[in-house]
C-alpha cells in the first residue's frame, strides 16, 4: 500500500472513519487504538480530554502533538486558524508554527522563532523539529565529537591510574595475571553524548518521512563510539543541572533531546500486533499555563528590577488547604489549594490568577452577563482569596487569563498592577458584593504567540 498522507486536525475536530485508501480517514481498528489503547498509555485519566469515539468518526480532545502509528501519522494542533483571507499554505502551516512557539515559550524546547516560521505546510511539526535537531547536532559533530574524562575499570597488563584493590584481590584469587586498574579515559562515550544519541533515536521513531529517518540514521552512525543506553526525559533534566562550563554550549541540544525523549513508545494491537508506534502529546491546558507563567516571570523580573523590588510568579504552589478534620488529637489538612499562578512581591502574595484554555463567550447571556465564565471557576478563586490572603489585609485581587492571538508587551506592568500590561479587563466581577471590601475578579486576555494574523476558534 502507498504511504498515506498524514491526518492533521485541530482540537475538538473530527476525523472520519473509513477505508485506509480514503484520504484523511482512519480505519476502525486505528480509531479504536487511538481512543481506547493510547489514552491509557499516555496516562490521560479524563476520557473527555482524549480522543472520543463516535459512530462514524473520532473527535480529537484537548491534547496536542503527533502520533505515529503503523501506516498513518495523526497530528493535533491548537485550534488557532488564520483569517479567511490568508493563503491556503499559511492556513496549514500557521497552527504548527504557533504550537512550536508555545512549546518554546513554555520551556519545552529551545527554538529560534525564525525556525518556526520556516515550517512547511506539508511537514508535521515533529518532522520539522527533527530536521532542526539533526542539523544542529550535525554542525556540532563537524567541530569534533565532544569528549570528556570517563572513569573506567578493567584488568590491564600495566598499571594505569590507580589499583582497584577489591578487584585486584579477586583477580589474584582467580589466578588472573593482570592489574585491576581504575583510571580516567578521555573519550566520546560520555553521559551528554549518550543523551544526544538517544534523542536522535527517539526522533527517528516519531518521524514519518523516509528520507528524514535516513538522515537521522546517518547522524547516529557518527556517534558509533557512543553506547546505546536507555535514557528518560528525567535523566536529561538531572544532567542539565550538572552541566560543566565546557558543556554549557550543548544545553539547547540537550533540551531538544529531552523533548524527543518525553515521547512514548506505543504498543499496537489487532492486525498490527507486534508493531510499535511512537507519540509525543501535550495537554494544551498545561502548555498554556506554563507559557503564561514563563512570560509573566520574564516581565516581572524586569519590572521588579527597575522598581527595586522582587516580583515573580509561581505556579501550582501547594502551601494551603481549604479545610481540616480531626480523627484524633491532631488536625489533618484537606482539600489542597493549587492556584495556577501566584504573583508575589518580595515573597508576599499580591495577586492570584488562573489560566483558562478556552475562549470567552462573544454572545453572552443577556441576563447573567458572565462572558461564559464558569461559576465553579469564580467559586474556586474566591476560596483562594479567602485562604491565601494574609490575616488583616484586604482580599487579594483575582484574575482569569483567557488566550487571545496578539502581541505580548511589557507596557503598563508595574508593582502595583502586575497584570496591567494585559490591558483593560473584559469585565470585573465583585465577589461578595455586600462586603465593604469585595474581592475583585478581573477577566483578562493573555496574548498568544503567532506567526501570522489569526483568530482563536471556540472550544466546548
Amino acid at each position: 500500500m502507498d504511504e498515506r498522507e498524514p491526518i492533521i486536525v485541530g482540537e475538538y475536530e473530527s476525523i472520519p472513519i473509513g477505508s485506509a485508501s480514503t484520504r484523511g480517514c482512519l480505519t476502525r481498528e486505528e480509531a479504536e487504538t487511538l481512543v481506547y489503547d493510547l489514552r491509557k498509555q499516555f496516562g490521560c485519566k479524563n476520557p473527555s480530554e482524549w480522543f472520543r469515539m463516535r459512530r462514524d468518526s473520532v473527535i480529537a480532545g484537548g491534547w496536542v502533538g503527533v502520533l505515529t502509528l503503523p501506516g498513518i501519522q495523526v497530528s493535533v494542533y491548537p485550534k488557532i486558524e488564520t483569517h479567511v483571507d490568508a493563503e491556503q499554505t499559511e492556513a496549514k502551516a500557521a497552527p504548527k508554527a504557533d504550537l512550536l512557539l508555545m512549546l518554546m515559550g513554555a520551556g519545552f524546547i529551545d527554538l529560534d522563532p525564525k525556525d518556526a516560521s520556516k515550517l512547511a505546510s506539508q511537514d508535521s511539526f515533529i518532522d520539522h523539529l527533527a530536521q532542526l535537531y539533526n542539523r544542529r547536532l550535525g554542525r556540532e559533530l563537524t567541530r569534533g565529537l565532544p569528549h570528556d574524562y570517563v572513569e573506567r575499570r578493567g584488568l590491564l597488563g600495566t598499571l594505569r591510574g590507580q589499583i582497584d584493590f577489591p578487584a585486584q584481590v579477586l583477580a589474584e584469587a582467580q589466578g588472573t595475571p593482570a592489574l585491576a586498574c581504575v583510571y580516567d579515559s578521555f573519550e566520546s562515550d560520555t553521559r551528554v553524548n549518550r543523551i544526544l544519541k538517544a534523542g536522535l533515536k527517539a526522533a527517528r521513531r516519531l518521524c514519518r518521512g523516509t528520507q528524514l529517518r535516513k538522515k537521522l540514521r546517518q547522524t547516529e552512525m557518527l556517534l558509533g563510539e557512543v553506547a546505546d543506553v536507555e535514557v528518560s526525559a528525567k535523566d536529561v533534566e538531572r544532567q542539565l543541572l550538572r552541566l560543566r562550563r565546557n558543556e554549557s554550549h550543548l544545553r539547547p541540544l540537550l533540551k531538544w533531546a529531552q523533548l524527543f525523549l518525553a515521547s512514548r513508545s506505543i504498543d499496537i494491537r489487532g492486525d498490527n500486533n507486534g508493531q510499535r508506534g511512537a507519540g509525543l502529546m501535550f495537554r494544551m491546558w498545561e502548555v498554556y499555563e506554563k507559557y503564561a507563567l514563563n512570560k509573566l516571570n520574564e516581565t516581572l523580573a524586569v519590572i521588579g528590577g527597575k522598581a527595586g523590588c522582587t516580583l515573580d510568579a509561581v505556579g501550582q504552589i501547594r502551601e494551603w488547604h481549604l479545610a481540616s478534620f480531626s480523627d484524633g488529637p491532631e488536625r489533618t489538612p484537606a482539600f489542597q489549594l493549587k492556584p495556577d499562578i501566584l504573583i508575589r512581591k518580595n515573597g508576599v502574595p499580591i495577586l492570584i490568577a488562573d489560566t483558562k484554555w478556552k475562549t470567552l463567550d462573544d454572545e453572552e447571556d443577556s441576563n447573567l452577563r458572565t462572558l461564559g465564565v464558569h461559576q465553579a471557576d469564580a467559586y474556586q478563586l474566591f476560596a483562594y482569596s479567602q485562604i491565601i490572603t494574609p490575616a488583616g489585609q484586604s482580599p487579594l485581587p483575582l484574575a482569569l487569563l483567557y488566550p487571545t492571538p496578539g502581541e505580548y508587551t511589557e507596557t503598563a506592568c508595574n508593582p502595583d498592577s502586575p497584570l496591567g500590561h494585559l490591558g483593560e479587563p473584559e469585565r470585573t466581577f465583585y465577589l461578595d458584593a455586600h462586603d465593604p471590601h469585595p474581592v475583585e475578579l478581573r477577566i483578562l486576555r493573555f496574548p498568544l504567540p503567532t506567526i501570522r494574523p489569526c483568530v482563536l476558534m471556540g472550544y466546548p
